[in-house]
């Protein structure tokens, strides 16, 4: 038994594996644009093509087919798989990772394919595979199971290989005019470059009008054109002896329209748009639609169905692209899918030539590494502003630290006709934090029931086990190390200031770099069903209980951190400094307004091209409910101050304000509860007895704080010279204002800050706490000097019936005090 085992080792030795075998690795395709359609009604990224070359069928159930020379690392068949003899069986490479797809896709620079049988024996190899010339073009033996390798002029997935082989790729066609935006017909020319194989010639030029891919069927070039309506023109040399390039697609817009925006063009075979079966865009006949997003019949649109396109974008400043290539889409969104706009994402990848858009699409977020983007239809919003989420996201966006997608509105062209305005975003996956942070190796979770985007959801399982824990259990403090807590209460600020009615329970994104201490984050998006849209809310709808009221999943987090005190007091103290800035009605209705201008110009048009399905819809309308989301925005504040002093239990609310003195030197970056403050001030709310963090950035002690805090209709104004202050409102306060001011002693040793007490009386003015000796000067708002009293006590009561207000200034060798006070 063993000289027989020994035998059949020797004779394996002796014999290449490929030798013995009866299944082939036959052909394979790495990069498949639309050649072979699979049984997802998909174009999987590419595919390996088997062949049984033996007159008996074979079940190569549990037999793997990988990309490395790793039995282990490779995809494992399942099922019972059996090819009949002499036939032939497709494997697609797409990630897909089910059935027949593997969990890895083809790389279309090169590579190698291993298949092994269920025992782990390398039944064929393939290695060193040449970089794919182009697109659907094939790879195979020249025969059925034949050792020789070339490319095929037509790929024969599934059927015997035969036919012509070539390694001449044919030159693109060139255009004597670039694709644009043109105010009159353009007259095209079509041409092929030099040197080209033999029995090339113009009458291998087609092209096509109807954005379909051109084949030896389509109209043979013969002379200029005159193009005179928007046209997307495709064009491709065919020869039977050569291997074939993609087409050269150019869209020519022909309008009168003269809009601040960029333009889109996005050219596709209208059959993979409306073709009942498997077209994305329409109802279909029900044979492979979904049921769900509100339709309660299977609709093509409910599918995630990828589909080849060429993608043009033309800069407003610029009547030619800048962006040119061949991408995939697909139709994107929940309930809106139903909109008759629908929402795109757009794709680029390594085997469609390119593996990123070379272009600052997002001006505010430039040099992004873009994989992909959505051309969104708003939503929820697409029936009322068009451009809500997208408003809402830069009232934070952009100025503190929170992760938000950014926005630009575009005209569309799809196959050449006006599809209104559609607005590019950035999404909220895996190519967002690559955009943004440069960072591949990350966690994404889609939902809080752990949806995962990208990496695992091993980090996101400890962290949902840790708050499932009763109150008791937790470890807070291992679950504040888990998640970036500043990004968060902003996130979460503005969830509750904009009362999102789809959110905590839907629309949110987590991510964190997998590394150690790596933090969660959270993307803002689809935010359209906030600010009372459909009537839905007022602006006095308590979102702060709304997003506590349940101890479910998607709440757990923000409520298990408001039951610590550094986090309770963040949350509110800064939404109360927000309110004030960043989320007061001039803010926020500015925004709304720059929105506005921007695509007002084109929002006939887009109407008009909608209007059959808007129903009601007109300019007016439009502008009524841009004003109900103002006039929402105008009552929130008010109404909020109220919910953080009763979810918090804080004092009475007061007006609080900031500004910089008009004389002040130099423009310090300065910061109330840890907020920035930008250069026109602050108009905010705070809170009886609660503590006001000041800070400037900067040297010391250039500046002073000057504080005037009114106490039973009395106003004191002290000063004090420090970078750094933490001051404490009184109870009784009814106003507080701030001011930065520059410090006119500056150039003595800045002090600790004074506990010198000034209360006025009886036309009165009482100072305690005075180091001996000093010099006590009241001043006029000029700077004239009324009086100067040399201080021998602690507390000295210096009588002064004039009003008005005035400047009192303590002065000795180791204490300075300069503070306003209003006598009346």
């Amino acid at each position: 038994m063993k000289r027989f085992i020994i035998t059949s080792v020797l004779i394996w030795s002796l014999f290449p594996y490929n030798l013995l075998a009866k299944i082939w690795i036959n052909e394979l395709m790495q990069s498949n644009i639309d050649l072979v359609r699979d049984d997802l009604q998909e174009f999987p990224d590419s595919w390996i093509e088997l062949y049984n070359d033996s007159d008996e069928s074979v079940n190569i159930r549990n037999w793997v087919i990988s990309d490395v020379n790793n039995y282990q690392s490779g995809w494992k068949i399942t099922g019972s798989t059996v090819i009949s003899p002499k036939s032939y069986l497709l494997i697609y490479a797409d990630k897909a990772a089910v059935g027949l797809h593997t969990h890895y896709r083809l790389d279309s620079n090169g590579g190698s394919v291993y298949l092994y049988n269920e025992s782990g024996m390398q039944i064929d190899a393939v290695r060193n595979i040449p970089k794919q010339p182009a697109p659907n073009i094939a790879w195979g033996r020249k025969t059925d199971g034949n050792d020789s390798w070339a490319y095929f002029v037509t790929a024969t997935p599934g059927k015997e290989n035969t036919g012509k082989t070539s390694n001449i790729l044919l030159p693109a066609v060139i255009f004597s005019k670039q694709g644009g935006i043109f105010r009159e017909s353009v007259s095209l020319s079509l041409s092929l470059p030099a040197l080209l194989p033999n029995g090339v010639d113009l009458s291998c030029l087609h092209y096509t009008l109807d954005n379909s891919e051109p084949t030896e069927n389509s109209p043979v070039y013969t002379g200029e054109m005159e193009i005179s309506q928007t046209t997307v023109v495709r064009a491709k040399v065919i020869h039977p002896d050569y291997l074939i390039n993609r087409s050269a697609v150019n869209s020519y817009i022909i309008t009168d329209k003269i809009y601040d925006l960029p333009v889109i063009s996005i050219s596709t075979d209208p059959a993979y748009l409306w073709d009942e079966e498997f077209g994305i865009y329409c109802e279909g006949n029900g044979k492979y639609g979904l049921t769900g997003n509100g339709v309660d019949y299977p609709v093509n649109w409910n599918n995630n169905w990828r589909r080849p396109i060429n993608f043009e974008y033309f800069p407003s400043e610029n009547n030619s692209s800048v962006l040119n290539q061949l991408c995939e889409m697909r139709i994107s969104g929940g309930w809106s899918r139903a909109n008759p706009q629908k929402s795109f994402i757009v794709y680029t990848k390594k085997r469609f030539g390119t593996n990123r858009f070379y272009y600052d699409i997002f001006k505010d977020k430039p040099n992004q590494e873009i994989k992909s983007f959505m051309i969104r239809n708003s939503g929820n919003d697409f029936w009322d502003t068009h451009f809500r989420d997208a408003a809402i996201q830069l009232f934070l966006g952009g100025k503190v630290d929170i992760d938000y997608q950014a926005y630009q509105p575009a005209i569309f062209y799809l196959n050449g006709v006006f599809w209104g305005i559609q607005n590019l975003r950035e999404r909220s996956d895996e190519d967002f934090v690559l955009a943004n942070y440069g960072l591949e190796d990350i966690d994404v979770i889609g939902d809080w029931w752990g949806d995962v985007k990208a990496g695992d959801r091993t980090n996101w399982n400890q962290l949902m086990t840790e708050l499932r824990r009763s109150h008791l259990q937790r470890d807070y403090q291992w679950i504040v190390n888990q998640i970036d807590i500043d990004e968060f209460i902003n996130y979460m600020i503005l969830q509750v200031y904009i009362s999102n009615l789809d959110f905590p329970g839907n629309n949110m994104v987590m991510w964190r770099p997998r590394e150690t201490g790596g933090k969660w984050r959270f993307i803002v998006k689809d935010t359209d069903l906030s600010l009372g849209i459909f009537d839905s809310t007022e602006p006095s709808h308590n979102a702060l209980e709304y997003n506590t009221q349940d101890e479910d999943d998607s709440r757990k987090l923000f409520n298990a951190l408001l039951t610590q005190d550094t986090f309770r007091k963040k949350f509110y103290s800064r939404f109360a400094i927000y309110m004030g800035d960043l989320l007061h009605y001039n803010s926020t209705s500015q925004i709304i307004d720059s929105i506005q201008k921007l695509i007002e110009p084109a929002m006939p048009d887009h109407i008009d091209r909608w209007l059959p399905y808007f129903q009601y819809g007109d300019m007016e309308r439009w502008y009524y409910k841009i004003y109900l989301m103002k006039k929402w925005l105008e009552g929130r504040n008010e109404e909020v101050y109220k919910h953080l002093q009763d979810f918090f239990g804080l004092g009475d609310i007061l007006p609080l304000k900031f500004e910089k003195a008009d004389d002040l030197a130099g423009n310090p970056v300065v910061s109330i509860n840890g907020v920035h403050i930008r250069d026109f001030g602050l108009d905010a709310s705070c809170f009886q007895k609660e503590k006001i963090d000041l800070y400037y950035e900067g040297d010391t002690p250039l500046y002073g704080w000057e504080i005037t805090q009114t106490v039973d209709g009395i106003a004191t104004v002290e000063t004090y010279m420090q970078q750094d202050l933490s001051y404490e409102i009184v109870d009784g306060c009814t106003s507080v204002i701030i001011n930065l001011v520059n410090n006119n002693f500056n150039s003595i040793k800045q002090l600790e800050m004074p506990e010198i007490i000034l209360y006025v009386f009886d036309n009165n003015l009482q100072i305690s706490n005075i180091q001996i000796p000093s010099i006590v000067s009241i001043y006029d708002i000029s700077g004239r000097l009324i009086t100067e009293t040399a201080a021998t006590n602690h507390s000295i009561i210096i009588p002064f019936n004039q009003k008005g207000i005035f400047i009192v200034k303590v002065q000795g060798k180791a204490q300075r005090f300069v503070t306003k006070v209003v006598m009346k």
